[in-house]
């Protein structure tokens, strides 16, 4: 079509302004879940491989504190377990891109970055309740409790903030397996007797500094991640 046509069309057949617009879209009938309700309902739609990883992390950490009563290296050990998990976690934040349902998502009430931090706050008390008790399954040694938890907890940010930041810059499907290989690789470091040396007292200051780093780290990193989701700005709440 002509260029000057278009122009007169569109200055002559200009559609009215819409009036009511909003007491229109209001009164429209849809499914109106509560949010309490869609966040239990996140429940259901974790995977049982993640349940059952998490119990067979427990179980193993319990076994090895309690009944081989192996007291060599339990920290280390303990330690090269959460990776493995966050491992599993990362591949359930990461499913909705995996088999393409992140478009669907998006055109929802509840969009993606609303799903995916639902199921990121879901996924977070789980990790926490088992670096709990992974805490108190080895309270009884040398460190004490306040060390234990940070021996703990560093190797569990580290995996997560590097995983998180994997699949916030690599938008790629196969970028689980990156995270597979870093992941692994944390759990083999903290395994590796060679480096035992590390939980000597003189690098506590160390450890106290990774543990603050990483958690400001994390923190920004799901900020981020939680951004990046946000790509449709409208829906109908």
């Amino acid at each position: 079509m002509d260029k000057r046509l278009k122009s007169a069309l569109k200055q002559n057949f200009t559609p009215p302004a819409p009036q009511k617009r909003d007491k229109f879209v209001n009164n429209i009938s849809y499914p109106k879940a509560k949010f309490s309700s869609v966040f239990l309902s996140q429940i259901g739609f974790i995977r049982k491989r993640v349940w059952v990883v998490f119990a067979l992390c427990v179980y193993f950490a319990f076994w090895y504190v309690n009944i081989a009563e192996i007291t060599n290296h339990t920290i280390s050990v303990i330690s090269a377990i959460s990776p493995l998990f966050i491992l599993c976690v990362t591949s359930e934040i990461y499913r909705s891109t995996t088999y393409n349902m992140d478009e669907l998502e998006l055109t929802c009430k509840y969009n993606l970055s609303k799903i995916t931090l639902m199921r990121l706050c879901i996924l977070g008390v789980i990790n926490f309740i088992m670096l709990l008790v992974f805490i108190i399954l080895t309270r009884n040694n040398d460190y004490g409790v306040l060390l234990s938890a940070i021996y703990l907890a560093v190797p569990f940010l580290l995996s997560s903030y590097l995983s998180l930041l994997i699949i916030s810059k690599i938008h790629l499907k196969e970028n689980i397996y990156i995270c597979a290989g870093v992941c692994s690789s944390i759990s083999i470091f903290m395994l590796n007797g060679t480096y035992s040396f590390i939980y000597n007292m003189e690098y506590i200051y160390l450890w106290v500094i990774a543990f603050f780093t990483l958690s400001l780290l994390l923190m920004h990193c799901f900020i981020r991640f939680i951004k990046l989701q946000e790509e449709l700005t409208w829906n109908l709440s």
